[in-house]
Protein backbone atom coordinates (compact mmCIF):
# COMPACT_ATOMS: atom_id res chain seq x y z
CA UNK A 1 0.00 0.00 0.00
CA UNK A 2 1.30 3.87 -0.99
CA UNK A 3 0.18 6.74 -0.25
CA UNK A 4 -0.66 9.11 -3.36
CA UNK A 5 -2.35 12.19 -3.53
CA UNK A 6 -4.29 11.43 -0.02
CA UNK A 7 -5.28 8.05 -1.01
CA UNK A 8 -4.12 5.05 -0.57
CA UNK A 9 -3.45 2.13 -2.85
CA UNK A 10 -2.34 -0.89 -3.72
CA UNK A 11 0.64 -0.66 -5.85
CA UNK A 12 -0.24 -4.15 -8.90
CA UNK A 13 1.78 -3.58 -11.77
CA UNK A 14 2.32 -6.46 -13.81
CA UNK A 15 -0.33 -8.63 -15.23
CA UNK A 16 0.64 -12.30 -15.73
CA UNK A 17 -2.65 -13.56 -16.74
CA UNK A 18 -6.18 -11.34 -17.36
CA UNK A 19 -9.51 -12.75 -18.62
CA UNK A 20 -12.30 -10.72 -20.11
CA UNK A 21 -15.86 -12.04 -20.92
CA UNK A 22 -18.30 -9.80 -22.48
CA UNK A 23 -21.74 -11.52 -21.73
CA UNK A 24 -24.07 -8.87 -23.85
CA UNK A 25 -23.12 -5.93 -26.53
CA UNK A 26 -22.81 -2.68 -24.48
CA UNK A 27 -25.34 -0.14 -25.37
CA UNK A 28 -24.92 3.19 -26.58
CA UNK A 29 -25.12 6.33 -24.21
CA UNK A 30 -25.53 4.07 -21.16
CA UNK A 31 -24.38 4.48 -17.44
CA UNK A 32 -22.35 1.75 -16.70
CA UNK A 33 -20.97 0.60 -13.05
CA UNK A 34 -18.07 -1.57 -12.36
CA UNK A 35 -17.12 -2.97 -9.46
CA UNK A 36 -13.69 -4.99 -8.50
CA UNK A 37 -12.26 -7.06 -5.78
CA UNK A 38 -9.99 -9.21 -4.63
CA UNK A 39 -10.06 -12.42 -4.23
CA UNK A 40 -7.58 -13.63 -2.67
CA UNK A 41 -3.36 -13.19 -2.85
CA UNK A 42 -0.63 -15.75 -2.72
CA UNK A 43 2.59 -14.60 -1.75
CA UNK A 44 3.48 -11.78 -4.45
CA UNK A 45 0.22 -12.59 -6.61
CA UNK A 46 -3.34 -10.69 -6.27
CA UNK A 47 -6.36 -12.54 -7.80
CA UNK A 48 -8.70 -9.72 -8.44
CA UNK A 49 -12.30 -10.19 -10.19
CA UNK A 50 -14.75 -7.34 -12.06
CA UNK A 51 -18.21 -6.86 -13.36
CA UNK A 52 -19.85 -4.62 -15.47
CA UNK A 53 -23.50 -3.64 -14.82
CA UNK A 54 -25.93 -0.98 -16.33
CA UNK A 55 -28.07 0.66 -13.49
CA UNK A 56 -30.49 -2.42 -13.23
CA UNK A 57 -27.77 -4.72 -12.05
CA UNK A 58 -27.64 -6.15 -15.70
CA UNK A 59 -24.53 -8.03 -15.91
CA UNK A 60 -22.63 -7.03 -19.63
CA UNK A 61 -19.33 -8.02 -18.67
CA UNK A 62 -16.88 -9.83 -16.52
CA UNK A 63 -13.41 -10.55 -15.84
CA UNK A 64 -10.58 -11.82 -13.65
CA UNK A 65 -6.34 -11.72 -13.78
CA UNK A 66 -3.43 -12.48 -11.90
CA UNK A 67 -1.15 -9.65 -11.07
CA UNK A 68 2.04 -9.74 -9.08
CA UNK A 69 3.13 -7.40 -6.64
CA UNK A 70 6.53 -5.28 -7.37
CA UNK A 71 8.15 -3.68 -4.89
CA UNK A 72 7.87 0.35 -4.82
CA UNK A 73 11.73 0.31 -5.12
CA UNK A 74 12.33 -1.99 -7.85
CA UNK A 75 9.73 0.94 -10.26
CA UNK A 76 11.54 3.49 -8.54
CA UNK A 77 8.60 4.60 -6.13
Amino acid sequence: MKNFKGKTVLIVNTATKCGFAPTRPLPVETTMYITTSIEKTEGKKVYIMGKMFDGNGVLFADSKGIFVKVPNERIGL
